[in-house]
């Protein structure tokens, strides 16, 4: 059946099988089947699992299923490891961070089904879900499951993948890509992620100037959903980006965005302008909203809504320096740890330009109740927005406890970094699984962090802080990798339908493909507002 092939394809596949040779170690005894997988084009795909008792017998099933699918693309090939069977206890500990590691075969009276590890993680698929939907094809309940016997078998898996192109490329794979080391983050790396994180925004916002809210690679649909707090948040990201490039094209689109956004979103009470989100209207939406036509070039035909949004931000101020969070409904004041920080860093914007009799006053004012409300009540998504905020009242204002508060907030927040892995694609994330209250592990968190960090590394940088300074640099680093390593890039979209979609955009984890606009935006602004220190840059590339 070799016959089949192409030369260049005969010739991808032996030295694939030399490369696995020397670098995967014995494929003799193994622990279960292999699995390959052949995929053309987007959309045709041929996987199968084969016993194998050597490298001979290997070959032989990789010639075989090649010569059907003989214009094959790329050729996925996942090796098992280690094999070990699953009472339910031990199936119910598995978490979402071994997905993409390992496969499984669930087993029920004579009927069994092994799962790749690649297509459980192509598909969003956790542990769980896959038992679920094993027991829904055959009338079951995971209860009923264990109870009546079933068994579950995980397989720690090696994956490798070739590209037969006339000069075949063979990569080991790290949970579907290639593993981002540290070191890998440099000055060039920082500015070709902000250009592939704002064409991202530029190639997808649409004729309409809509930009996709969240989108499923493994559906290769949009997904179900709308912020229209975070849909102006890109608003201001893809404004800021054409402002940074000059680039028509990012122009056009962040014009047609605002336009959009505006008018699907924004509505009027009593003179004052506020940024609807389903019947709710938010601090934190006005903000943004405000920003961006602050920044805008079409501020002139817009000065209007400007006014009256500016007229919204400020009735929800109160006298005692706390704002309210919600215009509707009246009775919300929740999510303090956001929408205040965000008014206050679009606060600063405004006192820059306006010098504004009184805002000054009541920035401050705001900073340092929001300050003693945040030591009462940590919460680390508090932190990016009040460190930008003090970081630009402290730069106009000169008020040195605003330097001292983001100081002692971003040494706080460097304990939520990980560091210490259990996977090394899971380094620099901010999240600590002994404190869960927190929330859980999110690409658009670690993007707002590094916003702030930027500021913090910043002030550091200026205080002669030295040893401030690396620990920031340091942490930015690791963020800036983890970035990086939840970025669609060749390896990452290789699984997915309509790549176009995700070329630059990020994932929202290693083991979840969502990809949200926010995951974007976040690290967009941390870049440019990296790329802009030279002192960054140059602790970079030392």
């Amino acid at each position: 059946m070799s016959d089949d092939l192409s030369p260049q394809q005969l010739d991808s596949l032996r030295r694939f099988l030399r490369q696995l040779k020397a670098e995967a170690g014995s494929l003799g005894k193994l622990p279960g089947p292999v699995h390959l997988e052949l995929v053309a084009g987007d959309t045709t795909r041929r996987g199968f699992w084969a016993r194998i008792g050597d490298p001979g017998a290997l070959q032989a099933a990789m010639l075989q299923q090649a010569a059907v699918l003989p214009s094959f693309d790329r050729l996925d090939l996942e090796i098992p490891r280690e094999r070990k069977t699953l009472d339910q206890a031990a199936f119910e500990r598995l978490g979402k961070a071994q997905m993409g590691f390992a496969s499984l075969r669930l087993a029920f009276n004579g009927e069994s089904e092994r799962i790749a590890a690649g297509r459980l993680l192509a598909e969003n698929r956790s542990f769980p879900r896959a038992l679920e939907r094993f027991c829904q094809k055959r009338g079951l309940d995971a209860a009923l499951f264990w109870a009546g016997g079933g068994t579950v078998e995980l397989t720690t898996m090696e994956a490798w993948r070739l590209y037969p192109a006339a000069e075949a490329r063979v990569l080991k794979l790290y949970r579907g890509g290639s593993l981002v080391p540290p070191d890998a983050v440099t000055p060039a790396l920082l500015t070709e992620m902000a250009g592939e994180l704002g064409g991202w925004l530029v190639r997808n916002t649409a004729a309409d100037g809509t930009l996709p809210y969240k989108y499923w690679p493994s559906r290769g649909e949009d997904a179900p959903g709308d912020n229209s707090l975070r849909r102006f948040m890109a608003t201001q990201w893809l404004n800021r980006w054409a402002l940074h490039t000059g680039d028509a094209a990012a122009r056009a689109a962040a014009d047609r965005n605002l336009r959009r956004n505006l008018a699907a979103y924004y509505v009027e009470d009593a003179g004052r302008g506020y940024i609807d989100d389903g019947g709710k209207t938010k601090l934190g939406g006005a903000a943004f909203a405000a920003t961006t036509l602050r920044e805008s070039p079409l501020r002139a035909e817009l000065a209007d809504s400007l006014a009256r949004l500016d007229a919204g931000i400020d009735f929800l101020w109160q006298p005692d320096g706390s704002f309210r969070t919600f215009h509707r409904p009246a009775e919300r004041n929740d999510n303090q740890n956001f929408y205040p920080g965000e008014a206050l860093v679009y606060w600063a914007l405004r006192f820059r330009e306006t010098r504004e009799a009184g805002l000054k006053d009541r920035a401050l004012q705001s900073l340092a109740w929001y300050r003693d409300w945040h030591l009462a009540n940590r919460n680390p998504a508090f932190v990016p927005w009040h460190t930008q905020a003090a970081a630009a009242f402290f730069e106009l204002t000169g008020e040195a406890w605003l330097r001292d508060w983001c100081f002692q907030m971003n040494d706080w927040l460097l304990s939520m970094q990980q560091t210490q892995v259990p996977y090394a694609d899971l380094l620099g994330r901010f999240y600590d699984p002994k404190r869960p209250e927190y929330g859980v592990p999110h690409a658009s968190s670690t993007g707002v962090y590094l916003e702030g960090l930027a500021d913090a590394f910043k002030l550091a940088e200026a205080a002669g802080e030295t040893e401030r300074l690396q620990r920031y640099g340091q942490a930015i680093r690791l963020g800036l990798r983890s970035i990086r390593q939840l970025q669609f890039r060749t390896e990452e979209m290789a699984p997915y339908i309509q790549r176009e979609r995700l070329a630059g955009g990020v994932r929202t984890e290693v083991y979840d493909n969502t990809l949200r606009v926010d995951n974007v935006q976040h690290a967009l602004g941390a870049c440019l507002k990296l790329m802009a220190q030279p002192r960054f840059i140059a602790w970079l590339a030392a």
